[in-house]
This record gives structure tokens, sequence and C-alpha cells, in this order.
């Protein structure tokens, strides 16, 4: 199965979000969000915080967006878009991962935040 260059899916981890069949329209953006944060994570556990980590990293995020518009199940959601990782250093120390969405991309995923039901207590 072709994924992302350094990312090897886990049990319980079927597949990439672009690789289903139901990765259309508002769901291939929820879906790259779930792969977008599966790609973090393994990289937040990895440890690995040096110039060649984060370029990988960044590479991984680029490769994914790209899959996405390759599949072409929604050109209007991807095409043209871009997700900057930026690292920052909170004042405990903590280093931080921030996706920087591009204006369009960010525009949709506030639409989608707002059409979200409201969590359950």
């Amino acid at each position: 199965m072709i994924g992302i260059t350094g990312i090897v899916l886990e049990p319980g981890d079927e597949q990439w979000g672009y690789q289903r069949a139901d990765c259309r329209g508002t769901k291939a953006l929820v879906l790259f969000l779930d792969d977008l944060h599966l790609i973090l994570k393994r990289y937040a556990s990895s440890g690995r915080d040096t110039p060649a980590a984060r370029q990988a990293v960044q590479a991984q995020v680029d490769e994914l967006l790209a899959k996405y518009i390759e599949v072409a199940q929604a050109p209007h959601i991807f095409e043209g878009q871009s997700v900057t990782l930026h690292h920052a250093i909170d004042p405990q120390g903590v280093e931080h991962v921030i996706p920087v969405f591009s204006p369009h991309l960010k525009q949709l995923l506030a639409e989608l935040l707002r059409r979200s039901p409201p969590p359950q207590p």
C-alpha cells in the first residue's frame, strides 16, 4: 500500500484517508485532518527535534497534501493550498508544532468547525 514516506501504519490504522472510497467533499477534509494528526503525533513521539527531523516532517505533510490533490476527489479543497509547520517553545520549554493553513484551507476548516455539533459533556 502506497503511503507517506517514513510513516508505517500501525495495526488499527487501516489506510490513509486519501485511499478510502468515501474520500470526497467535506469528508476528504476530515480525513486529511486525521492523517495530518497521525503525522504530527508520530513526529512528537519520536523525540527527534533536529533541523533534519523538522524538514522531514514538513516533507511528509507536503506529500500528504499532494496525495489528496492527486486523488482529485475534492480539488476545490486542496488544489493550490498549503500547510506550513511552525515550531515554537512555550515558557515551560515544551516544543509545539503548529500547522499554519493557507487562507482557503483555513476558511474551509472554520466552516467545518461551525457545522460540527458541540462536544457532549
